[in-house]
């Protein structure tokens, strides 16, 4: 919150729709998020007081979080989800120590929908088989993931693939405004350093979006998965280390995906990059991250 030395008004900086605000920006997303969480207006009115000091009426916080739909897409399985699961349970969350500590979390009641197809209106629930597998897969993370692989020195991240076996020439770049760079637009104005720019913005969307299901998920493939996607697409995925008697060492790639989403019937993977400039008032096309 800042406060104008001409007039002495305090007001919120942070996007237009935001302008104007007596609430910090902080403020106004966490009352977003513990409402579509599940609780009630008058528990989330609590929480706020309980954590900040001060009361917001119910009133407030109805309006705050209806004021962003194209934003807050769970409104509409909010009361679904509620059935499923209380406020406390419905977000899974795990600490991954992979080298660097990764905070996995997962929407549970998200993910049961996923499975009755119920949670995207492209899916029906006689073709969501592999939307259930992958379920499963998410649900299975906490206890299935073959940590000691993400930890090995000799592993590879997929982040330090060569591009080789990709035909750059065929790739076509298209910059878009979505729902993605609109929520990020929201939330990283009030949001000092670029480490926590990247867990709010997977927090609420985690929380607030109808689409993301999962994030920081571990992926992983051993040697068979590696041969087995190197002989079907023809490519050299990870280079091979020979050993002396003519066979190689058994080959490894491991990652994280930043965001996971169902939406429009697709599994949607998208990658946060913090280096991209924060939009200012003198260059309102420029972006506050960048999706890949």
């Amino acid at each position: 919150m800042m406060k104008c030395k001409a007039c002495g008004r305090t007001f919120t900086p942070g996007p237009r729709a935001l302008r104007s605000k007596t609430y910090p920006l902080a403020e106004i997303i966490e009352a977003i998020t513990t409402y579509n969480r599940g609780y009630s207006l008058v528990e989330t009115a609590g929480q706020l007081s309980s954590r900040y000091g001060h009361r917001v009426s119910t009133a407030t916080i109805s309006r705050w979080a209806n004021q962003h739909p194209a934003l807050t897409t769970y409104a509409r399985l909010r009361a679904a989800g509620r059935r499923l699961y209380s406020p406390r349970r419905i977000i899974r969350t795990s600490k991954l120590y992979h080298r660097q500590v990764y905070e996995f979390a997962y929407h549970r009641a998200k993910l049961d929908l996923l499975r009755k197809g119920m949670l995207d209106p492209f899916i029906q629930s006689r073709a969501s088989q592999p939307f259930q597998t992958l379920a499963n897969f998410i649900e299975s993370i906490p206890s299935a993931c073959p940590h000691a692989l993400f930890t090995r020195e000799d592993g590879v991240r997929g982040s330090q693939l060569g591009a080789g076996f990709i035909d750059t020439g065929s790739l076509q770049v298209i910059e878009r405004q979505n729902a993605a760079t609109d929520i990020a637009a929201l939330i990283i104005p009030g949001v000092g350093s670029n480490h926590q720019r990247h867990a709010r913005l997977q927090r609420f969307m985690l929380v607030n979006d109808a689409a993301t299901i999962a994030v920081e998920v571990p992926i992983w493939l051993d040697e068979a998965g590696i041969a087995s996607l190197e002989a079907e697409h023809g490519i050299e995925l990870v280079p091979k280390q020979v050993n002396p008697d003519g066979g190689h060492a058994p080959r490894q790639v491991t990652g994280h995906i930043d965001f996971l989403q169902v939406r429009n019937g697709c599994l949607h993977i998208l990658d946060y990059k913090p280096d991209a400039r924060a939009p200012t008032s003198r260059s309102p096309s420029s972006r506050p991250m960048r999706w890949r």
